[in-house]
């Protein structure tokens, strides 16, 4: 036992100093030994000798070196190498109500290809469910990506979800219809994580967005509910079931009544706008035809609703479909 221990504990090490050398070349464009050095506090030995082993395996590649960039002085030219993007693939889907999207992007978040397919609002949980495995399998098939190559598959669903990736029953069954086992759909596309749309939205605004500079916000989604992400002192919050950010409190708010978002009430008042005909002809909608519909006392609570919560912080527009709003706390 002790001679297997002191065989693979260099192994080991050296797997270790490895995923130290990716995770910098992950956070950098191109460098040099000295850089890598300096940053990961590896010798040179070690560092040129993974980086030629990561340049083997396809993690890295090889760029001209300092002499041959313009970059040389004096002494020997020193090596330079690149994390290359295409070692891995990231599949983001956006489960939303009507509409079923999935992109895949390389390891440095470029974008490669998208697909978006309509879905039924009243579709069964299982056709859901296959309906959003057909959306990632057609954008990897047109986007000639292998599934070994997918290191992770990250989505979004319109419900609270657990920690592990589950969401509670409630909502007139709203919250299983869109998240129907989706944690168990997507085998062999590397690690899946389900969560909330608006707990996607803060992580993002977090990171590239305008929270990177915020200890404690709340990311608004308002498309066709009502969510939040909400982040404090840097933490992500979820709540025993995943429902921190639900804002059910809007159902019992005197003059609001509901969590309907912009986008629903956009399409309610232009299907309004549309019978009654007073959209015009020139409009991408359509003629219109003319008919006495005038809108509803639900429609102007909602429409007010939403104009109010639009207006009570600074927005900031950003995500897939959804209007994000970054509240600073």
């Amino acid at each position: 036992m002790t001679t297997e221990r002191a065989a693979t504990s260099p192994q080991v090490l050296r797997r270790i100093n490895a995923e130290v050398i990716l995770a910098y070349a992950l956070s950098c464009g191109a460098f040099d030994a000295t850089a890598a050095m300096n940053e990961t506090g590896l010798t040179r030995s070690t560092v040129l000798g993974l980086c030629e082993e990561l340049v083997g395996l396809g993690w890295l590649v090889k760029l001209d070196d300092a002499r041959a960039a313009g970059e040389y002085r004096k002494g020997r030219p020193a090596s330079r190498y690149e994390l290359r993007p295409q070692a891995g693939h990231i599949v983001g889907v956006d489960a939303g109500q009507h509409t079923i999207s999935a992109v895949v992007a390389d390891l440095r978040g470029a974008f490669v290809h998208g697909v978006h397919l309509p879905v039924a609002e009243t579709a069964a949980p299982d056709v859901r469910r296959e309906l959003t495995r057909t959306a990632v399998a057609q954008t990897l098939e047109a986007a000639s990506v292998r599934t070994a190559s997918v290191f992770a598959t990250i989505v979004g669903v319109p419900a609270p979800v657990d920690e592990a990736g589950h969401s509670p029953s409630g909502d007139g069954d709203y919250w299983a219809a869109m998240n129907p086992g989706l944690v168990d759909a997507f085998e062999g596309l590397g690690r899946v994580v389900i969560d909330n749309d608006a707990n996607l939205a803060a992580i993002a605004e977090q990171a590239v967005g305008a929270g990177r500079d915020v200890d404690s916000f709340a990311a608004l989604l308002s498309g066709e509910r009502f969510g939040a992400g909400l982040v404090v002192d840097r933490q992500l919050l979820r709540g025993r079931h995943g429902g921190a950010g639900e804002m059910r409190i809007l159902d019992l708010v005197d003059g609001v009544g509901s969590t309907v978002g912009l986008g629903a009430l956009a399409r309610d008042l232009a299907r309004q706008a549309r019978t009654a005909g007073t959209i015009p002809r020139s409009s991408p909608s359509g003629p219109c035809r003319r008919a006495s519909s005038p809108p509803t006392a639900s429609s102007r609570r909602r429409a007010g609703a939403t104009r109010r919560a639009s207006s009570s912080c600074d927005s900031s527009d950003s995500g897939w479909r959804a209007s994000v709003s970054s509240c600073r706390a």
